[in-house]
């Protein structure tokens, strides 16, 4: 469903990839990673730091500013 998702805002103009499923794996790796990373901080700042970390790399995945 993110694969079909990704290629409607592609037609659209609102993100750039190339291969939107390949992407779409991508960022479910990257959100499973996260969390499984994440279960293993207790600091709330930290946790709040690495999560708008991974969410920016997503957002880079798919070539999409954070204002948009």
């Amino acid at each position: 469903m993110l694969g079909t998702l990704l290629e409607e805002c592609k037609q659209r103009g609102i993100i750039s990839v190339g291969d939107c499923q390949s992407t779409a794996d991508l960022i479910f790796v990257l959100i499973d990673g996260a969390y499984y990373y994440l279960s293993l901080v207790k600091d709330a700042e930290e946790y709040e730091q690495k999560m708008e970390e991974s969410k920016q790399h997503a957002l880079r995945l798919i070539n999409m500013r954070p204002s948009a």
